[in-house]
């Protein structure tokens, strides 16, 4: 491998920032547990149930949220730093993406972006959650015994 993406590996991955900003406001939704309707009474320390609601924050999903935002940042600042580029986006997960599909070029042709493609794919694909990453997993062969974790 030369360090660089193929155009097949960039066609690959202009697939996987297109659907960024879709995952995204779907993230926000699950971190905000806003993905569920009402909620089961909570079982109290007393044994009574409470009608009392959790928090509306879902840490696993903020988790993944957290990791795709560093793992799109990481290379945005890669190419910045190697290509000496200024960041004319906005710092929103979308804004990321968006600035790094008009970018793609500059990537594939920024030293080590062989790595983009998979660990940008590990990211989203543990941000559609655990059937994603299974189907996927299933139809590729491991080169990593770590695999992501699934939204839970």
């Amino acid at each position: 491998m030369n360090g660089y993406l193929t155009r097949a590996e960039i066609t690959k991955l202009d697939a996987i920032l297109r659907t960024i900003p879709w995952l995204a406001h779907q993230l926000d939704d699950t971190v905000r547990r806003q993905d569920r309707i009402g909620g089961a009474p909570i079982p109290s320390l007393g044994g009574t149930d409470s009608p009392e609601q959790p928090l509306p924050y879902n840490h696993a999903a903020a988790d993944v949220r957290d990791q795709l935002r560093n793992t799109l940042v990481g290379w945005t600042r890669h190419i910045l730093e190697q290509r000496s580029m200024a960041y004319d986006g906005d710092d929103t997960l979308p804004g990321i993406s968006r600035w790094l599909r008009r970018n793609i070029e500059a990537l594939a042709l920024t030293e080590g972006s062989a790595e983009a493609l998979p660990d940008i794919d590990r990211a989203a694909c543990a941000a559609h959650g655990p059937s994603s990453t299974a189907r996927k997993n299933a139809s590729a062969p491991s080169t990593n015994s770590a695999s992501p974790k699934p939204i839970a």
